[in-house]
């Protein structure tokens, strides 16, 4: 009986998840548009997150890309991927964002999360041969940040730009 109950569960989210999706692609109305300033960012593209999904473009479906350098803190993990941590699997070097740093973050207006706290760079290997090899507290710089939203395991990716200080 309990399995049955899971399944009808998630027969209902995948639903509403389609019915969400389909309102936005066909009414083009997301909430969010190019121009648009997120979290101290501004948007310059707007794509599906994937084009071959059956998940329509709009919420949960979708990359977002924004420009405009901002200065967060935390602490900066050069760990190899985790198997704890499954979404960040293909990430070399954590940055987990203290909590003033979490409000500068853009996120999407539909999905607003406590739990986002944590980025993974573009250009990996840039910031760990700035970084260091070893856990530290940091401010630093970021840019052209892709903010992902997609019923799976997906990062949210930025370029490292430089330390604002040590």
């Amino acid at each position: 009986m309990e399995n049955k109950l899971i399944k009808i569960s998630a027969l209902i989210f995948i639903v509403l998840i389609a019915v969400w999706g389909i309102y936005f692609y066909f009414n083009k109305n997301l909430p969010i548009s190019i121009g648009d300033k997120l979290g101290g960012m501004k948007i310059v593209k707007i794509e599906p997150y994937s084009k071959e999904s059956e998940i329509p473009f709009g919420p949960n479906n979708i990359k977002v890309l924004l420009k405009g350098p901002i200065t967060v803190s935390g602490e900066y993990d050069p760990a190899e991927p985790s198997p704890d941590i499954p979404w960040w699997e293909n990430c070399v070097g954590i940055f987990k964002l203290d909590k003033a740093s979490v409000s500068l973050l853009p996120q999407l207006p539909w999905f607003k999360s406590e739990g986002l706290n944590g980025v993974c760079f573009n250009n990996q290997d840039f910031a760990k041969s700035i970084l260091g090899e070893k856990k530290k507290m940091v401010t630093i710089k970021i840019d052209n940040y892709e903010l992902n939203d997609y019923p799976s395991n997906v990062q949210n990716v930025v370029d490292f730009v430089e330390v604002a200080n040590e």
